[in-house]
């Protein structure tokens, strides 16, 4: 979304210049990389215009969840309706809400009768980047970094994709920023490596691709530390990013119907 004194207006991808009215701000929602360093400081120098990160959900209310200008972090802005929780992602057991802490968030919608929403798991993987703010909301501050039907175990460590393609995006303009993980089994726990494919930059040397592959490997496992394989791929391999939300795994196996993830408490 694109706001333009003071209105609010549907506009095109971020990373496309060519609109007419400037934006001052532009507002980012329904995937993770609004909150990416570089897509956001990209994004921000080629509209000229601030970043400002939302998220909700179709189950609740379209936004829960909202950056102010200090853009560290989104503040909840639902709580006369809804009712939040972050739960371990290990047992799903209640947690503080206090800077630092990662888990999966839990709703209750406090005025719904007709369908109630009762302690419901969203999937969506946060941390708590704060619970106070010089912008004077009382309110806890998020990031949301993936999601845990997307989330891997590699050799024991907790992998997002949003992580991957954090490194990937930082690599710009040797690479484009569009990778997939490809993914081979239906099982969130893998051995490792991992196997990547990343576009190529437009106007990078293809005789380097090894050099660049190594590289992306090697902050990997400094950031994530986790080992990759990454196959370095020509430049527009990949449809560009349009409406559809960008899937960052590619699945190479047969799934059976996938069962949605219930309240807490059950499977």
């Amino acid at each position: 979304m694109l706001h333009r004194g003071g209105q609010v207006a549907a506009g095109p991808l971020l990373l496309r210049g060519g609109l007419r009215a400037r934006p001052d701000r532009i507002y980012a929602a329904g995937e993770p990389g609004g909150g990416s360093p570089s897509l956001r400081d990209e994004a921000q120098r080629l509209w000229d215009a601030e970043l400002r990160e939302s998220m909700g959900g179709t189950d609740l209310a379209p936004v829960l969840w909202a950056e102010c200008e200090e853009q560290t972090g989104m503040h909840f802005v639902a709580p006369d309706h809804v009712a939040f929780e972050i739960v371990s992602l290990d047992d799903q057991r209640p947690l503080e809400i206090e800077t630092g802490v990662t888990g999966e968030l839990v709703y209750t919608h406090l005025d719904r009768e007709a369908t109630p929403v009762l302690r419901f798991r969203h999937a969506d993987i946060v941390e708590v980047t704060g619970t106070a703010c010089s912008c004077g909301r009382t309110t806890p501050k998020i990031r949301c970094f993936g999601r845990v039907d997307d989330m891997f175990i590699v050799k024991g460590v907790n992998l997002y994709p949003s992580a991957v393609q954090d490194v990937v995006l930082g690599l710009r303009p040797a690479t484009t920023g569009t990778l997939r993980i490809l993914k081979e089994t239906p099982e969130h726990a893998l051995p490792g490596p991992l196997r990547v494919r990343v576009e190529r930059g437009p106007d990078a040397d293809p005789s380097r691709d090894t050099e660049l592959a190594e590289r992306i490997e090697r902050a990997v496992a400094d950031l994530c530390r986790v080992r990759v394989r990454v196959e370095v791929i020509p430049s527009g391999t990949y449809p560009p990013p349009g409406r559809e939300k960008v899937a960052l795994v590619e699945k190479f196996y047969s799934a059976g119907p996938a069962s949605p993830a219930g309240p807490v408490g059950q499977p």
